[in-house]
């Protein structure tokens, strides 16, 4: 932490050979510039615990491989572009809205996290996400109390494990996958 406020800069298009950006835990708010969103040179994004707000679109950010985005209030559909790079994406704690991406035009990807938004529909893709380790989306196929999210494991993939900290895990027929239930910590900002 830093203790950066105000808005996110857009001179991104300045500073062709930045690749990675880490501005997490900081007093940070507005929207995204294009000039970010767009960049092509970007590898990596930290952009958690601050309060950034408006629409989650990388459209041209062909190099991205890891996004993290989680607890800020982005909301609006995500939209990830044609990036077939990307290997950690971390939006939990918004509130987007709208459909999950089409996990399986990932190939590359081992953790999606998107707990506590508002996503409907189920999980595309995700017998098509061979390598996937961590999958963590909220149960959007049974109601579920709003303290409580689902970490879903997938039982397609061989590199995918319940931890051991949780209990066995329930097969899902409807789901093809098993999951587990456990209580939603809650965090307070000052």
């Amino acid at each position: 932490m830093n203790g950066l406020t105000g808005s996110i800069p857009d001179k991104f298009a300045f500073t062709p050979s930045l690749s990675a950006l880490y501005l997490d835990s900081n007093v940070l708010t507005g929207a995204l510039p294009p000039s970010l969103t767009n960049s092509t040179t970007l590898v990596t994004v930290h952009l958690s615990n601050n309060s950034l707000s408006g629409g989650l679109a990388f459209p041209h950010a062909a190099n991205l491989t890891a996004l993290y985005v989680a607890r800020n209030l982005f909301s609006g559909a995500l939209s990830l572009g044609a990036n077939r790079g990307l290997q950690k994406i971390s939006v939990d704690f918004n509130q987007i809205d709208g459909a999950l991406p089409d996990l399986g035009a990932f190939p590359g990807l081992v953790v999606f996290s998107a707990a506590r938004n508002n996503f409907t529909g189920g999980v595309p893709g995700l017998a098509n996400a061979t390598n996937l380790a961590k999958l963590c989306v909220p149960d959007v196929y049974e109601s579920v109390h709003s303290a409580q999210y689902f970490l879903l494991v997938a039982a397609t993939s061989p590199k995918m494990r319940s931890p051991a900290r949780y209990p066995t895990p329930l097969r899902s027929s409807t789901l093809q996958t098993c999951s587990c239930l456990f209580p939603f910590q809650p965090r307070t900002v000052s």
